[in-house]
């Protein structure tokens, strides 16, 4: 599935993290139909997992795009049943490998 962020004046994460609050909001209104809550939580789901597994200091250190110093538009491409996928910006793509949990 694909997930569009707007990176203004906020880093990937940040971002992310907005994108989650802004779909949990949309999921919980009484208006929001049936099949409407069915992609919304696919959505939240796969950005949920994105937030807890991304190691994103490696991501902002590493790419400066996603660091919010810029306007970027981020596609971030997560695979519904396996850990991974990609985020893509400018034509660039990067593979996502998720950090290990300490447990």
């Amino acid at each position: 599935m694909e997930i569009r962020l707007t990176l203004q004046r906020h880093c990937i994460e940040t971002a992310a993290k907005k994108a989650y609050e802004r779909l949990l909001g949309e999921y919980f209104q009484k208006s929001a139909a049936a099949r409407d809550k069915i992609g919304l939580e696919m959505q939240i789901e796969l950005l949920k997992r994105f937030l807890e597994n991304a190691d994103f200091a490696f991501l902002r250190n590493r790419y400066p795009e996603l660091s919010g110093r810029w306007d970027t538009e981020v596609r971030l491409n997560i695979p519904e049943n396996q850990s991974g996928g990609s985020i893509g910006f400018d034509r660039t793509i990067i593979p996502l490998e998720w950090k290990e949990k300490k447990r």
